[in-house]
C-alpha cells in the first residue's frame, strides 16, 4: 500500500512530518530532526522501509540505495531530500527521460 500525500505547496518538512505520521500511524508532534531509527516502536525495519518507499512516492524521487542505508534520524531524512529535489540533485527522477534500464 502507497500513501500519496496531494498537499501541494506544503513546505518539505511539513510534506515529510505528514508521510511520517501516515505511514507510521504516530503524531506528528513525534517528528523531530533528532528522531532515529528505533527510538519509537512503530519505526523499526519494516516501518523504516515503508517510510522510505512513501517518501520516494510522495517526492517523485529514488533514493541511492547507499543514501537509503545513511538515514538513521528525521534530519538525515530532511537532508537527504532536500539534496533529491534540488535543481543540482543527479539522482533527481526525471519522468520526461526513458528509463535507461540497467
Amino acid at each position: 500500500m502507497l500513501w500519496t500525500i496531494t498537499h501541494g505547496n506544503l513546505k518539505l518538512e511539513e510534506r515529510l512530518k505528514t508521510v511520517f505520521s501516515e505511514v507510521l500511524k504516530v503524531d506528528a508532534k513525534l517528528f523531530h530532526e533528532d528522531l532515529a531509527v528505533g527510538d519509537i516502536p512503530q519505526w523499526d525495519s519494516l516501518g523504516h522501509a515503508m517510510l522510505l518507499q512513501s517518501v520516494e512516492t510522495e517526492f517523485k524521487i529514488t533514493l541511492d540505495v547507499t543514501d537509503a542505508i545513511d538515514i538513521e534520524t528525521i534530519g538525515d531524512l530532511i537532508s537527504t531530500v532536500e539534496k533529491y529535489v534540488s535543481s543540482e540533485a543527479p539522482n533527481k527522477l526525471d519522468a520526461s527521460r526513458p528509463y535507461p534500464g540497467p
